[in-house]
């Protein structure tokens, strides 16, 4: 395992596998469901983990600049740029964890000390909030969509 920092100062980790190959479940309640770089220079960070991973990186539709880092079709994780709007924001991954019910895990999240981020939105990809757990970790929640 080796911690590493990318060019635009994004901390993050591998590690080989052997015996632990990692994750076997994704996309269900209490898994991970996504990951995603906010990074001031995408475009540099977005060639950094092609070469890296080995990595496609197909541009996301829709105005900002967002690519999603595919092993085939195969998606991996995305990298949007941060917007100057959002004010001084370093460069860091943030994981999005599968939840049965977003408003009930945000109760819960506040209950037990951490701090919502900001409203729970409804998106294309479910129900989503930004967390914070009682330590200052910042994570994701996704509902996924019914149906």
């Amino acid at each position: 395992m080796v911690h590493l920092e990318d060019p635009t100062g994004a901390p993050f980790s591998l590690w080989q596998a052997g015996s632990h190959v990692g994750w076997q479940v994704t996309n269900e309640p209490g898994s991970t469901a996504w990951h995603e770089l906010y990074t001031p220079d995408a475009k540099r960070v977005r060639d950094f983990y092609q070469a890296l991973l080995g990595a496609t990186a197909d541009p996301m539709p829709g105005g900002m600049e967002y690519y999603v880092l595919k092993h085939g079709e195969e998606q991996l994780a995305g990298i949007m740029q941060i917007d100057p709007a959002w004010g001084a924001m370093p460069a860091r991954w943030v994981s999005y964890f599968t939840v049965a019910n977003a408003d009930a895990t945000v109760a819960t999240v506040v209950k037990h000390g951490g701090k919502v981020m900001g409203a729970i939105d409804d998106s294309p990809f479910g129900r989503i909030a930004a967390l914070m757990d009682p330590f200052g970790a910042t994570f994701k929640i996704v509902q996924p969509p019914a149906g």
